[in-house]
């Protein structure tokens, strides 16, 4: 066996990792950064979540008891604090305090945060990937269509290189799907469950309704094939992690709830910041928005079509009871249309300024594991050709995501109706700036 054949997983991750150091973001370039990063250097250098002296540069706020504090889950921001914390005190490495800032010292700093949170975990999600499909005895050949086809052909590429929590936490949630499958085929192990339920924990304190939703569908997956005896061990590290995630709401709202839960702190003098004005900028119907969240202008399916197959070996599992990861795939399927019900019902905001639907970045991961029960068993030239087509649309797509991932607001009247389209914002910028070059 050559070396490369026999190192082929660490040459894969090493390329992805000099994507990586290539791409990732060293500046700020949304407001939805700028609210963490802002909150990141007033911990280092003020032991605090206020960011009053700078709040006009984020729209990602509240308001309470005369200062300012970021709307962002508080977790995230306490651990980029500590990669920060001797960033700053040793190299004296400035964060910007402003958003859209391209140059300064202070890129040093933002560039190592994003590369070791975002960015690693990334890394860690596709080692962890490759060691499912070892798991569930995926052929060797096509092992790595199908991890380059998560690396390389889902919203993951782009938001890989900016400071985000959604793909951090998807990929907390996809390993510690990977110890639910590790249980279910090599048989029940106390370190297993407490693993699963540590990383499902750490998702949840990072994004809570995706996070929240996944450990609450794993906890009852847990109960009713484990007992109650031994789902202790999964809650165990989520006492520690929740109790530290309502601590950190303390500081910051002044009780238990998280910021958004609390609609009166969005209101200065009258006026609101962000829930309405952003939760209410297109008056689109259900219908309408469920569309563009699966197939229109944020779809799912448009920006990463190579999911389709995803959901079709989904369905292939839901609709035979006798197969193999049947109750898996419920579990999945019941837990993403919480995810669905909670986002259609709550927010009509399609997830801001940003490229695609970013709000279903956390399970992607996880509905993707289930495009490898197409590959379990032989498949035929159509499916492996069928596969291959959609991989370099998706890819395709996600390339012209890097240009810009917080996708600015521009908006297209279609008929009558206004939308917001990240990639044809992101594909009509390159036109300008790249057309003249080529004529």
């Amino acid at each position: 066996m050559s070396f490369f054949k026999k190192h082929k997983l660490a040459f894969f991750l090493l390329a992805i990792v000099a994507f990586l150091f290539i791409f990732t973001d060293s500046d700020i370039p949304s407001t939805n950064s700028s609210s963490r990063y802002l909150t990141i250097n007033s911990l280092v250098k003020n032991g605090s979540f206020i960011i009053t002296e700078n709040n006009v540069n984020t729209d990602d706020k509240i308001f309470r008891e005369g200062n300012f504090y970021s709307s962002k889950p508080p977790f995230l921001s306490v651990v980029a604090a500590g990669i920060y914390y001797p960033l700053y005190h040793i190299f004296s490495w400035e964060l910007p305090t402003k958003p859209f800032l391209s140059h300064g010292f202070s890129l040093p700093a933002v560039y190592v945060i994003n590369l070791l949170l975002v960015g690693g975990s990334f890394i860690l999600l596709l080692y962890y990937f490759y060691q499912i499909l070892i798991l569930i005895d995926i052929e060797k050949k096509y092992r790595y269509r199908l991890l380059a086809g998560l690396a390389l052909a889902t919203l993951y590429l782009p938001y890989s290189t900016v400071f985000n929590n959604h793909t951090i936490a998807g990929s907390f949630l996809f390993i510690s799907f990977y110890y639910l499958c590790l249980l279910k085929i090599q048989g029940f192990k106390k370190k297993w469950i407490f693993w699963s339920g540590l990383l499902a924990a750490l998702a949840a304190v990072i994004d809570l309704p995706t996070g929240l939703a996944f450990f609450s569908g794993f906890f009852i997956y847990y109960f009713f094939r484990y007992g109650a005896k031994n789902i202790f061990y999964y809650i165990l590290p989520a006492i520690f992690l929740f109790s530290l995630h309502l601590y950190l709401n303390i500081q910051i709202t002044g009780d238990i709830l998280p910021p958004q839960l609390h609609s009166e702190m969005w209101s200065v003098n009258g006026q609101m910041w962000n829930l309405e004005a952003k939760g209410n900028i297109f008056k689109h119907s259900l219908l309408v928005y469920t569309f563009n969240i699966f197939f229109g202008t944020h779809g799912l399916f448009f920006y990463s079509p190579i999911l389709l197959l995803s959901f079709f070996g989904l369905y292939k599992l839901l609709k035979n009871k006798n197969k193999d990861f049947f109750w898996e795939a419920i579990l999945v399927a019941l837990t993403f249309l919480a995810i669905y019900i909670f986002y259609a019902f709550g927010s009509r905001a399609y997830a801001g300024a940003a490229y695609g639907f970013r709000w279903f970045l956390a399970p992607t991961p996880i509905l993707y594991f289930f495009i490898t029960f197409l590959f379990r068993e032989k498949p035929g030239h159509k499916l492996v050709n069928l596969f291959i087509y959609l991989f370099l649309i998706s890819f395709l797509i996600n390339i012209i995501g890097l240009f810009r991932v917080w996708a600015p607001y521009y908006i297209y009247d279609i008929g009558g109706i206004e939308y917001l389209w990240p990639f044809l914002t992101n594909a009509k910028k390159i036109v300008e700036l790249y057309l003249p070059f080529l004529l």
